[in-house]
């Protein structure tokens, strides 16, 4: 069984700006059958940019960061949710609606 909150990492902020690199993720669990559709390519180092960004801001406005590890062939969170995954994948389609 998945740990599907693994795949997700969230650190609270203090400010109403929310940073997001939901195409950067690696993993590609065997479980989670590939997207038949769509886009799936990584976009290579935007979780690098936002994790930057946010270390990077003043105690008095950090940004809420969410950074989605699952690779974007598995899930593409950009996307309505009925086009997200593979419509079999119960797991992708959890992890899509945390």
């Amino acid at each position: 069984m998945l740990e599907l909150r693994e795949y997700v990492e969230y650190v609270e902020g203090n400010s109403p700006i929310v940073l997001t690199a939901p195409h950067d993720g690696t993993h590609k669990p065997v479980e989670i059958p590939e997207r038949t559709q769509g886009l799936k390519i990584r976009d290579m180092f935007t979780s690098n940019v936002a994790w930057s960004i946010c270390e990077q801001s003043e105690e008095i406005s950090k940004p809420h960061l969410i950074v989605l590890r699952l690779h974007r062939s598995k899930l593409d969170v950009n996307r309505e949710r009925s086009k997200a995954a593979d419509k079999d994948s119960t797991d992708a389609l959890e992890i899509y609606d945390l």
